[in-house]
Parts: structure tokens; C-alpha cells; sequence
């Protein structure tokens, strides 16, 4: 037979290959694939199994090229094989003989030879699988095994044939193109496998990364107050806050407690990154601010003591901007301290907005001897204090416009009426209609507190 010939039988087998190809994708990404990857399937699942790769060898053999004789060059072996490379022996052997009895139906000079080598494609691939303490021997390995198995083929017929030199030329014609078929088809469908292993592989990952994160986030948000209103018991005051992270989790924080019956401690915090590092580096901070404000009532030297602790051994260079105050609640003094953060801002019993000073103290965790420094300021009756993180001012919409200070500002004016709650809920409305659904760039956070009287009790 020429070369041409030869090329004609290899494509149509070729041909033949990717009709089972498509068909085999189709089928691992379908609910059949979990019977595939079953380490013991049920005795239904084994029967489907055997009937689906029983069909593809028929199939291989239906699809064939007729040659001279009643020969047929075929992928017949193919469907057994991969049934025994999946689920073993006896999958192997059953869609083996639903192949080979279908061919010997058929007759033909090779027909005990086919008939004979299909069954043993089944056994060798389950026997493979067997030996493999069943697993999967891997793609190059599954098509090396198919490429001898198919040498065993052409070793049958030679064998079984009635004239020597009527099988050899056979044999010459057939074997490459059998050879590279169904080797080839073997390894397409064990790579479609593999890709779905990986995908679920990967899914599985994820899922059980969502599901650490939703821990992380729960620990997160369980070490924050959350519990409003805060002090219903003390009219002097109202406090409201809000921590809502970008993701999973964040490095934004807000904490509040008092020192003793008078003064309140609060801080607000941002963490430099995004993720796990930064709710890590959070969670420290916090832990050392409160640490450090029952040890001294002296802002600045809380904020020297944390930056200290924060400094050492920070291999990551991490860095938190804080503000944080004591307010006396009888009378409304504020000292505060901040560093790098972002300057509240006082509602005035009018609706006007005025900034807190801000000082020009450096983030903690950068310099470790930096020095910080205590201001002050007075909430009077009525006056609301409102502090934030940047998420709030660089909130973004799709056009990639920063919502900005000037815009707060003037949503923030003459809502001296509102109470911390409302005025949180509405600021973060604000924000929410200024993305107009683009993704949240970074945490927001908000605590808020307003001044009522100077005194326990007053009305």
C-alpha cells in the first residue's frame, strides 16, 4: 500500500479519535465524571461504566476503514482500555468483550485476532490500574501502554493469521496509524481528565480558602464592638461605628472603652495592604493600644509606647495610620493625637463643618523612636465627631473618580439634626450611590459620636 493510502487510513482514524474525543469531553465535565473519579464505584456505576466504554470500542470499530478481506484498521482497542485504566480489571475485561464480541460478529480474516486483542486492551489497562494501587499510571505512561498494546495486536495477527505473508502486509499497512490513533486518543482523553482534576482541584482550594477567610473575618469582626447603641446607659453621649471591609478581610479597625467613669478611649485605624497581612497586623495593634491606654492616660505616649512595639521585627514594613482620643463626657475635652491619619471632622450644633487638627505625626511601625504629640479640642453640646477611614474619601465610581474631601464635606453639612446611627448609615448610602457599583477599592470605616449635655442626667 503507498504512502498516500497509509496517510488516508491514519487521518480517518484520526477522525474517528476526535469523535470519541468530544464526546469523552463532554462526558468529564458532566455528572459522568463523578462515577469516573469514584475510587470504588457501585455495581450500577461499574455497569454504566462498562456499556459507555463498550460503545466507544464498537464504536472504534464501526467508524473503521475497510480494507481487503473483511480487515478493518480501528480504535476499537481504545474504549477497553480506558476502562480498565480507570476502573480496573473487570471494567477493562466486560467493555473489552463488548467490543471483541461485536467484532467477531463482524468476521474477517483478523477476526479472531481483534476480536481476541480488544479483550486483552481492557485486562492489560485494568490490570495497569490494578498494580498502580488504583490510580492512574499517568498520561505518557497510559500511552505507552496503549502503543504496546497495539504492537500486541499486530503480534496477534501475525500469529493468528492462516498466510504469513498476507498478514505482514497487513500488519505493515495498518500498525502505524493504529499505533499513533490510539495512543494519541488515550492521551487526549487522560489530559481532558487531568484538566478536570485540576479545575476541581483548584475549586476545592478556593472553597476551602472562602471558608478560611470567612473565619478570618468572623475573628475579625468579633474582636471590634459591635454591640449598638454603645452605653445606652449614659446620656451625656452617643456613639455609633461601622467597619466594612473590601474583601474578606481588611486592615481598618475602630475600637472604643473606658478608662475610668468619665473618660472614653477611641481609635480609629487604617492598615497599609489589603488581605490576611494587614487584618493580621490590625488585630495586633489594637491589642496593643488597649494594652497601652489602661497603662497611661497620656495619648502621645500611648501612640510612642504601640509605634515602639509595632517597630520591632516588622519584616514585612508594614504600617498603621491611627487617630485616637480621650473625651471627657461631662464636659466634652478632647485630647487626641494623630498619626498620619485622616483628619475627622466636628459637625457644629449649626451644620457647619469644621476639620480637627491634624498635627503632622507619622504612621506607627515606621520609625521606632519617632516622637508623637497631644492636641486638643472641645465637643460641645450638640457637636457631632465624625472620624473615617480613606475608604471613605477614595471610594471611586466606574469613571474612576475619587469621591473626595470636598464631597463629604458637603454631604456632611447641616446634618447637626442627625444622631451617630443615622448619620453612618446615610454616609455610607452616600458612598454606595457615588460607586454606583463599582467594586469597593478598600475598607470603610466610620465612628461617630455626638455630645448631648454636660451632665449625667440632664434633659
Amino acid at each position: 500500500m503507498e504512502f498516500q493510502e497509509v496517510s488516508a487510513i491514519s487521518l480517518s482514524l484520526m477522525n474517528s479519535t476526535a469523535v470519541i474525543l468530544i464526546v469523552g469531553y463532554f462526558l468529564t465535565r458532566s455528572q459522568f465524571y463523578d462515577i469516573m473519579a469514584v475510587d470504588k464505584p457501585s455495581l450500577r456505576q461499574l455497569l454504566l461504566l462498562i456499556l459507555i466504554f463498550g460503545v466507544f470500542s464498537i464504536y472504534g470499530t464501526v467508524s473503521g476503514i475497510k480494507l481487503n478481506d473483511g480487515v478493518i484498521a480501528n480504535i476499537r482497542d481504545l474504549g477497553p482500555m480506558l476502562a480498565g485504566l480507570i476502573a480496573g480489571p473487570v471494567a477493562g475485561l466486560a467493555a473489552g468483550l463488548i467490543g471483541g464480541i461485536h467484532r467477531y460478529t463482524l468476521g474477517g480474516y483478523t477476526q479472531m485476532a481483534c476480536s481476541i486483542s480488544t479483550v486483552m486492551a481492557g485486562l492489560l489497562g485494568g490490570l495497569a490500574f490494578q498494580f498502580n494501587h488504583r490510580r492512574f499510571i499517568g498520561i505518557k505512561a497510559g500511552m505507552i501502554l496503549m502503543a504496546v498494546m497495539e504492537c500486541i495486536h499486530m503480534g496477534m495477527a501475525l500469529l493468528l493469521g492462516s498466510d504469513f505473508a498476507t498478514s505482514l502486509d497487513i500488519v505493515a499497512n495498518v500498525s502505524v496509524p493504529m499505533i499513533i490513533a490510539n495512543s494519541l486518543g488515550l492521551g487526549l482523553f487522560f489530559y481532558f481528565v487531568q484538566n478536570v482534576e485540576e479545575s476541581k482541584a483548584l475549586y476545592k482550594a478556593k472553597q476551602f480558602m472562602e471558608g478560611e477567610l470567612k473565619v478570618a473575618r468572623d475573628i475579625q469582626m468579633s474582636i471590634i464592638p459591635r454591640s449598638f447603641p454603645a452605653y445606652p446607659e449614659r446620656p451625656e453621649f452617643e456613639l455609633h461605628a461601622l467597619l466594612e471591609p473590601a474583601r474578606e478581610v481588611g486592615g481598618d479597625f475602630y475600637d472604643f472603652f473606658f478608662l475610668d467613669d468619665e473618660r472614653l478611649f477611641m481609635v480609629i485605624g487604617d492598615v497599609s495592604g489589603k488581605g490576611v497581612p494587614a487584618s493580621l497586623f490590625m488585630a495586633v495593634t489594637r491589642t496593643l493600644l488597649r494594652s497601652k491606654a489602661q497603662q497611661t492616660d497620656n495619648p502621645e505616649q500611648i501612640m510612642v509606647q504601640v509605634n515602639r512595639e509595632l517597630c520591632q521585627e516588622n519584616d514585612s514594613a508594614m504600617f498603621v495610620t491611627i487617630f485616637s482620643g480621650i473625651m471627657n463626657i461631662q464636659n466634652g475635652n478632647l485630647q487626641y493625637c494623630n498619626a498620619g491619619h485622616n483628619p475627622p471632622f466636628i459637625i457644629g450644633s449649626d451644620g457647619l463643618i469644621r476639620k480637627v487638627k491634624r498635627g503632622g505625626d507619622m504612621a506607627l511601625g515606621i520609625v521606632s523612636d519617632n516622637e508623637y504629640h497631644r492636641m486638643e479640642t472641645v465637643l460641645a453640646p450638640g457637636e457631632t465627631l465624625l472620624l473615617y477611614t480613606d475608604g471613605v474619601t477614595e471610594a471611586m465610581n466606574a469613571r474612576e473618580e475619587l469621591l473626595g474631601t470636598s464631597r463629604m464635606i458637603s454631604f456632611l453639612s447641616n446634618k447637626n439634626q442627625m444622631q451617630p446611627a443615622g448619620l453612618i448609615d446615610a454616609l455610607q448610602a452616600f458612598v454606595r450611590e457615588f460607586e454606583a457599583g463599582a467594586p469597593a477599592s478598600d475598607d470603610v470605616t466610620m465612628l461617630a459620636v455626638k455630645k448631648h449635655q454636660n451632665k449625667r442626667g440632664d434633659s
